[in-house]
């Protein structure tokens, strides 16, 4: 046998796991929604006006907007910066069965559509010390969440839900 493939025989199960916590990109998704600190905020891309310059047959902007829980334009910049630092939020590794998680109480929980409303996706994030947990909808056992990542993550949803 290829010494290549012994080699793959030999990983883990959890080498085989999906390691993103979201499979939506900041370009595919059409519809967020947040719940931090018992808030609740819903975003959805819509088709914006093309700008009165804009030559024939350009296409309209997508554009961001808040729909719940008052509708609202949103800042396009910290938006992106969100929805890009939680598309980006990858997992470190996975939480043993009998490990307390925090999701008994959440933390935060997101809900993504995307890919022209076919798919959807949920994440519910539990914090215990300095560690971060995330359960998926779907995705069996619980994934340990790179910290910074995270951290930098809240951050900015925390300027689009203050």
């Amino acid at each position: 046998l290829d010494s290549a493939f012994v080699a793959e025989l030999r990983k883990g199960v959890d080498e085989y796991r999906r390691h993103d916590v979201f499979e939506f990109r900041a370009f595919t998704a059409t519809r967020l929604t947040i719940t931090r600190d018992g808030r609740t905020a819903s975003f959805e891309r819509t088709t914006g006006q093309p700008p009165k310059d804009a030559k024939a047959g350009a296409p309209a902007p997508q554009i961001w907007k808040r729909t719940a829980p008052t509708p609202a334009d949103v800042d396009a910049a910290k938006f992106e910066s969100a929805l890009t630092a939680l598309a980006d939020l990858r997992l470190t590794g996975f939480a043993e069965a009998n490990v307390k998680t925090g999701l008994d109480a959440p933390v935060l929980k997101v809900s993504a559509t995307f890919d022209d409303g076919k798919k959807e996706e949920t994440a519910t994030f539990g914090v215990v010390g300095s560690e971060t947990f995330v359960s998926r909808t779907g995705d069996p056992g619980t994934g340990k969440v790179d910290q910074p990542a995270y951290d930098r993550a809240i951050k900015a949803l925390d300027e689009l839900i203050k």
